[in-house]
């Protein structure tokens, strides 16, 4: 690329031994900022990169120069879900009818208001055995969330 050649040009020296300096620190920066680190974690991790304190600290200037500009670019590669907005729910329940008198049927009924770059709303039903399946599933996700690996996952997807 151009901007690497002119890098290595007022530096003295040939593209292919700038090159892999530059996709390092690309990346590094790519990576302190899907991970959010705030400065101090930064600069712990830089140590990794440079020894000398005033190349850590000119790294750190520059990342949080550009810091913006990277998470933007994260966010573009990232995933859209849709974002809850809003749950409005009621239970309609039927006590009995003209030839069964003692038999109690329940209806749920949800709304459920989302934003994935425009409002949507998705209207549910579901009955008593469903509400429990649901709730089942619901709270073996949130165990599995909390797990080691999903926890890795979760820094990635970010």
């Amino acid at each position: 690329s151009v901007e690497v050649g002119e890098l290595a040009a007022q530096m003295n020296s040939r593209p292919d031994q700038i090159r892999p300096v530059v996709h390092g620190l690309a990346s590094a920066f790519w990576e302190c900022a899907k991970a959010r680190l705030a400065d101090e974690l930064f600069l712990q991790a830089m140590t990794q990169v440079s020894t000398r304190p005033e190349i850590n600290q000119l790294l750190l200037e520059c990342y949080l120069a550009k810091k913006e500009d990277i998470m933007q670019s994260t966010s573009a590669f990232g995933m859209a879900l849709p974002e809850y907005q809003h749950l409005d729910w009621r239970i309609d329940v039927e006590l009995g009818r003209r030839s069964v008198y003692q038999d109690a049927n329940f209806t749920f009924m949800m709304r459920l208001d989302v934003d994935n770059g425009e409002e949507s709303s998705v209207q549910l039903q579901a009955d008593y055995a469903n509400m429990k399946n649901l709730q089942k599933e619901l709270e073996s996700a949130v165990a599995e969330a909390k797990t080691a690996h999903s926890m890795r996952f979760q820094r990635y997807i970010v």
